[in-house]
């Protein structure tokens, strides 16, 4: 009797633990605003939500450097 056909797996790989992005972030912009937002992550071929979400990070870890004292 011949083996069955070994299953191929489908999709993407799964991602590590605590890998996966589930927390949202709701901010209310004007269109202007938006429209800002879109053009800049245009210009770094980035969707908007990843150009964000690396400038506000980047942004972020600049903050708290600073708070704390730090050159880092």
């Amino acid at each position: 009797m011949p083996k069955p056909p070994k299953k191929v797996p489908r999709g993407r790989p799964k991602k590590e633990p605590g890998a996966s992005r589930d927390s949202v972030l709701q901010v209310r912009l004007t269109a202007g605003e938006r429209k800002l937002l879109d053009d800049a992550a245009g210009a770094k071929a980035l969707d908007t939500s990843a150009w964000v979400r690396s400038e506000v990070l980047a942004l972020a870890r600049v903050v708290i450097a600073s708070a704390r004292g730090s050159t880092d």
